[in-house]
């Protein structure tokens, strides 16, 4: 991350690399697009479709938020919110990461909590 930015590097099969970005207001209106989907199982490209945001920032929002267990896989590569408030999660994982606070901190405090759709 930097300047308000996700960066999520890609290798192709070919071995080409490149990198794709996501602003911070589009990661916003992506973790809220999420918690409206409630408990219907999505594909990116919905979200893409809901909201007309580039897929490329769409994509690396959707992995930042699968990466950091806001959302999960569930079946035919559809993905479910993890939490009843993704939005909410999301934010305070982008707000970790700007300030450099490790990621084992923030997944071990989350975990801790217990709350979320799939808790039990």
């Amino acid at each position: 991350m930097a300047h308000g930015q996700l960066f999520r590097h890609v290798r192709t099969t070919k071995g080409t690399t490149y990198v794709h970005t996501c602003e911070e207001s589009t990661f916003k209106e992506v973790c809220h697009l999420v918690d409206e989907q409630a408990d219907r199982p999505f594909v990116y490209l919905d979200l893409v479709r809901l909201s007309g945001l580039p897929s490329t920032q769409v994509a690396t929002a959707v992995a930042f938020l699968k990466e950091h267990g806001l959302i999960v896989g569930t079946s035919r590569r559809r993905l479910l919110g993890a939490s009843e408030d993704v939005f909410l999660g999301g934010m305070g994982e982008w707000a970790a990461l700007e300030e450099g606070i490790p990621r084992e901190w923030c997944r071990e405090s989350r975990t801790a909590q217990g709350t979320g759709r799939n808790s039990g």
